[in-house]
């Protein structure tokens, strides 16, 4: 994989990483009428870390290439 695609994919994996880690924060202290678009963003972040997960062990990345090291998204995501 060329050196370009290689710091896209592990930066966009680091945003996607920091951005559902922020959202999950936010839908503990979510107000009432604010609570089901906050899990509905946390259950999106929950999908898309999956998937990336499924693809890069698919593709033979680890998950530091893709940015997502030591998350756990079940624990980290859903707790």
């Amino acid at each position: 994989m060329s050196d370009i695609y290689k710091h896209y994919l592990r930066d966009l994996g680091l945003l996607i990483r920091e951005q559902a880690l922020q959202v999950r924060k936010d839908t503990d202290s979510a107000a009432a009428d604010d609570l089901p678009f906050k899990l509905g963003q946390s259950i999106s972040y929950y999908a898309v870390t999956t998937l990336m997960l499924q693809q890069a062990e698919a593709f033979g990345l680890s998950p530091d290439d893709v940015g997502l090291a030591g998350l756990n998204p079940d624990q980290d995501l859903l707790g």
